[in-house]
């Protein structure tokens, strides 16, 4: 009986351990999801669409990276470019 309950504790210490060791991680997703669903829901209140967004960031950072794969770099500009064609 004495090992069951041992065996119960330390299960218990563990899975609070872990809850311990995930929080921050946690706590930075959930802020995140917030940050990003207020922001969805402010431009859906302002009628504004994907394509208003993306020409802002454009005017805002024109020579930032915008996508970036493998080893290839695309700024804001040169997405607005392709897009044009």
């Amino acid at each position: 009986m004495f090992d069951q309950i041992w065996a119960y504790i330390s299960w218990f210490f563990e899975y609070l351990l872990i809850i311990v060791k995930t929080f921050p991680r946690d706590v930075t997703g959930l802020y995140k999801l917030i940050k990003h669903h207020v922001l969805l829901s402010y431009y859906n209140l302002l009628k504004r669409d994907f394509l208003y967004v993306f020409r802002q960031n454009v005017k805002r950072y024109q020579s930032k990276p915008c996508f970036i794969l493998d080893d290839r770099t695309l700024s804001f500009q040169q997405v607005c470019i392709i897009y044009k064609k």
